[in-house]
């Protein structure tokens, strides 16, 4: 059984531990955090757990593995010392604050052979997956649009803005669906409208080969909790809303139907019915963590390894160059 530590004792690192202590083949044994009450409160919450302010304690420990769960401006100089000392990571999103930092990350796993999986949850969700999977057999047909909504009432953070928060889950989904296609153009504009110092709402539009386009929308002020993405396909379409625990996905046998160049009427909707696909409801955090242990024990190949964070990262930076120009970014010259 493998031997693993948590850095980080905050929202995240709380629900990781809920799983490693039932049924993975992993055991959770330390649990790392600077502040004096989150460690009492890992040992409260699991008496049988070590704790400690000290990472090179976990170090002398010889962990299998870490799960850093720390702000993202912290996660370069944790996750370095974790890698020169060759111990496995996973990460939560994003990988690093800057592509400087994630390339730096990716040479050094690289050549101290460690494997770093990148926390980006919605692709271990069993309602993506159902599109992935049927995106790669055809189901949607060509798919022309992406909408994507993330916004909830807070909480506001002050170490990163709105889209380097909620946008890497977007992008993350959409890097997946569409097979690891880079982006040809990047246009994002985001504001600040609480006393926070970062911005709080922000809209990003990008366009890919083949006439895909992508919308993303951002928000930390808005009055309820919207989790949805929105498939367009020439053949059917999808709506998956996160926040719908019952019909968290629905399929939509609608198309548009185009004329030949003979026929004189014009483009017309089939408006087909409505499927529900039964979703079987699993904790996608349960199956990263599950999916990173296997990954550890070589059993499974990465789904978000170390390249799928850094390329993560790149489009972060880009959408961010955007917001501050007020440019559109030719992504191929991002670089």
């Amino acid at each position: 059984m493998l031997k693993l530590g948590i850095v980080g004792w905050g929202y995240w690192g709380r629900n990781y531990a809920k799983y490693l202590d039932t049924t993975i083949d992993a055991q959770l044994e330390w649990v790392c955090d600077l502040r004096d009450d989150m460690l009492k409160d890992a040992k409260k919450r699991y008496p049988h757990f070590k704790i400690t302010k000290d990472i090179k304690e976990l170090v002398r420990n010889r962990l299998d593995g870490i799960i850093l769960a720390t702000p993202a401006t912290t996660h370069y100089k944790l996750a370095k010392f974790f890698i020169e000392n060759k111990i496995n990571l996973l990460i939560e999103k994003p990988l690093t604050s800057s592509s400087t930092e994630a390339i730096s990350l990716f040479k050094l796993s690289k050549k101290h052979k460690v494997k770093i999986l990148v926390g980006f949850t919605f692709l271990y969700n069993q309602a993506t997956r159902w599109i992935k999977t049927s995106i790669d057999k055809g189901y949607f047909g060509n798919i022309y649009y992406l909408e994507f909504k993330r916004q909830s009432y807070g909480p506001i953070r002050d170490d990163v803005n709105i889209i380097w928060d909620f946008a890497p889950h977007d992008l993350a989904i959409t890097t997946w669906f569409l097979n690891n296609t880079y982006p040809l153009f990047i246009n994002a504009t985001a504001k600040k409208f609480s006393k926070n110092d970062q911005e709080d709402i922000g809209i990003i539009t990008i366009e890919y080969p083949n006439n895909i386009l992508v919308n993303i929308n951002v928000a930390w002020l808005y009055p309820v909790k919207i989790r949805t993405l929105t498939l367009l396909g020439d053949k059917r379409m999808a709506v998956f809303e996160d926040t719908n625990i019952t019909e968290p996905l629905k399929i939509y046998n609608t198309s548009v139907n185009y004329p030949s160049e003979k026929e004189s009427y014009g483009a017309s909707f089939r408006l087909g019915d409505i499927i529900i696909p039964r979703i079987v409801p699993v904790d996608p955090l349960y199956t990263q963590i599950k999916h990173f242990v296997n990954y550890i024990k070589d059993k499974e190949k990465p789904i978000t390894p170390i390249e799928f964070g850094l390329k993560n990262v790149f489009l972060l930076e880009a959408i961010n160059k955007s917001v501050k120009t007020k440019k559109t970014i030719n992504f191929k010259n991002f670089f």
